[in-house]
């Protein structure tokens, strides 16, 4: 993997066992959480000039994978995970379906019963996963190489 040079040089990270990142969205900084939990090193690079570069949609809801997410983040990262709602304590009150509707026909396309989830803004969760993690930003990806057997990049 080749990319601009931002803070250091991407090949020396990967020889010295750090796991490298590319992207700075919410999976990528997830990542970074969770590695950072298991001691393990990693450098996480973004192509955005910054965190503000492009707005990150509206919101999404976190509910089969609610517990497990939370699992890999530090322990002082959830409160601000749940201050991140789209609604003030909303997980307190919601009791509904959750439901997809056909915006063409009305029709109800999928009604997933009461669970505990959470409805939260991209831009605030994003916000909280980036606590506590360094991302070398303005680096773009420019080319992969695959080598079969890494013998070069193992001491």
């Amino acid at each position: 993997m080749t990319t601009k040079v931002c803070n250091g040089n991407i090949n020396s990270s990967w020889k010295n066992g750090t796991v490298l990142i590319s992207g700075a969205g919410l999976i990528g900084l997830t990542i970074a959480h969770m590695l950072d939990k298991l001691s393990i090193p990693y450098s996480i690079y973004d192509r955005d000039e910054n965190e503000n570069f492009r707005g990150q949609g509206w919101g999404i809801t976190l509910h089969w994978a609610l517990e497990d997410f939370l699992s890999l983040l530090p322990v002082e990262l959830h409160k601000d995970i749940y201050e991140s709602e789209v609604l003030e304590n909303f997980h307190l009150k919601d009791t509904g379906n959750f439901i997809f509707i056909n915006a063409g026909t009305g029709e109800t396309v999928v009604r997933i019963p009461p669970t505990k989830r959470l409805r939260v803004r991209r831009e605030g969760i994003r916000k909280t996963l980036l606590k506590q993690v360094d991302v070398h930003w303005g680096c773009e990806a420019e080319d992969v190489e695959i080598n079969q057997d890494a013998s070069d990049l193992i001491d």
